[in-house]
């Protein structure tokens, strides 16, 4: 049986410190977009693309070596019914501050085997009223993982 990827363990690692925080105890927290279900407040990880090198072109015996550098997106909406939008921002300001202190200071995706680098490289914010639900505030923290295995 494979091994979960590197993607993988990085997305799980980042997703259980999310859920440990007693400031997004009411927020959703899913490695994928939960649609409907998601609630008012939600935190998922969107599509992980990057770049893998693999050399194909070599001896049947030599060794693989594995290169993979990716974007690893993680999406945050706060949908506010009743609030203005200052309190909407106000309270995405709160979750997005929560999720970069979690990468940067918790994650130690440095530590994960193969992990040559690891650091938060975008973030974004965007909003807008609708009138049926309200103020709808969405985020976006990006890291992108280095990682190498040399067999």
């Amino acid at each position: 049986m494979a091994e979960p990827t590197i993607r993988w363990a990085c997305i799980t690692r980042i997703l259980e410190l999310l859920r440990e925080r007693e400031e997004l105890a009411n927020v959703s927290i899913t490695p994928g977009y939960a649609g409907d279900e998601a609630g008012t407040e939600c935190i998922w990880v969107d599509d992980v693309d990057g770049d893998m090198n693999v050399p194909v072109m070599r001896g049947p015996d030599a060794p693989v070596t594995y290169d993979d550098t990716f974007r690893l997106p993680i999406e945050i909406k706060v949908v506010a019914d009743g609030k203005d939008h200052d309190e909407t921002r106000a309270r995405l300001a709160e979750i997005e501050a929560t999720v970069i202190e979690v990468i940067a200071r918790r994650s130690q995706l440095g530590a994960l085997p193969g992990v040559i680098s690891a650091r938060i490289t975008e973030a974004r914010e965007s909003s807008g009223e609708i009138r049926a639900v309200g103020t709808l505030a969405f985020a976006e923290v990006v890291t992108t993982v280095h990682y190498r295995i040399n067999p």
